[in-house]
């Protein structure tokens, strides 16, 4: 569609609230970029909507048989964009087994983007700046024990999200503890100066917070009909 303006009603978290939106190539973008003209978009009774994104958990595509059978059923449930997790077990080959799934994903008949899952034992630097430039909008940093997250460098950590601002989250699969034991910990452990997503990711619909820190929202927002009688 080109590029193009307007002027509308974007959702948060306090409902909708008139706000300026410059898209290109089909794209939410924050700045103007190029040299070709922005046209100016009529979009009277319409507003920007975050749509209906669920990250895989109840059933993730890693383990399905088919990946388009699973992602009809995702379809079926009202999904719009879909966050696939994809696990890193290895530090040496985890480039070849992200190039792998995305294969795999190809036959994914909804939108999707992929969300590296990365034990904390094995999380580097070096990870983070290549998922970040993959276009991953967060990563998530799967936990065990306590002492998974104690043993992992943040600040080189924090270094690296400075390329992208990628923020991360955390997955506990302590099976003594629930994200809730982590949440005091996962805060001090942020003032290193890592981003993060503002809400632990425990369900499958993301807040509104997430989509916003991730950035997927409003890039892979909507725009949809205002009620009538109000929004």
């Amino acid at each position: 569609m080109g590029a193009y303006w307007f002027q509308g009603y974007v959702e948060n978290d306090k409902g909708p609230c008139f706000s300026e939106c410059t898209v290109k190539e089909e794209k939410f973008v924050r700045d103007r970029t190029g040299k070709e003209p922005y046209t100016l978009m009529v979009v009277d009774g319409f507003y920007v909507s975050p749509g209906h994104v669920m990250i895989d958990l109840k059933e993730p595509l890693a383990f399905s048989p088919s990946m388009t059978d699973t992602g009809n059923r995702y379809i079926k449930r009202g999904c719009t964009l879909l966050l696939t997790q994809h696990l890193v077990t290895s530090l040496r080959h985890y480039r070849n087994q992200y190039d792998q799934f995305l294969n795999r994903c190809e036959s994914l008949p909804l939108d999707y983007m992929v969300i590296p899952v990365v034990p904390a034992k094995i999380l580097r630097p070096e990870m983070v700046r290549f998922f970040a430039r993959k276009g991953s909008p967060f990563l998530c940093v799967e936990v065990q024990s306590v002492g998974d997250l104690t043993e992992v460098c943040w600040e080189w950590v924090a270094q690296a999200q400075a390329y992208k601002r990628m923020p991360l989250t955390m997955f506990v699969k302590d099976t003594e503890n629930t994200s809730n034991n982590y949440a005091e910990l996962w805060s001090s452990l942020c003032e290193h100066g890592i981003i993060k997503l503002t809400d632990v990711q425990d369900d499958e619909i993301l807040s509104l917070k997430n989509l916003k820190d991730s950035g997927i929202y409003p890039h892979k927002g909507g725009i949809v009909p205002r009620r009538a009688g109000g929004l």
